[in-house]
């Protein structure tokens, strides 16, 4: 799929030879899933993007 805004390819990275979105775009993205979004979000908010906060290394 590609996208008709480059602003959401913003950060993207190369894993496993797919293309994915930074983390903070798949953040805000899992923040609109109904159910367990919240929670998907959350774990990646603690795992990942809090881990590249200046401060928390």
């Amino acid at each position: 799929m590609t996208p008709y805004d480059d602003g959401v390819l913003y950060g993207a990275e190369r894993k496993g030879g797919v293309m994915v979105t930074s983390p903070v775009q798949t953040y805000l993205h899992l923040r609109q899933i109904k159910g367990r979004g919240d929670e998907a979000a959350e774990f990646l908010k603690h795992q990942v993007i809090e881990n590249t906060w200046q401060g928390n290394e």
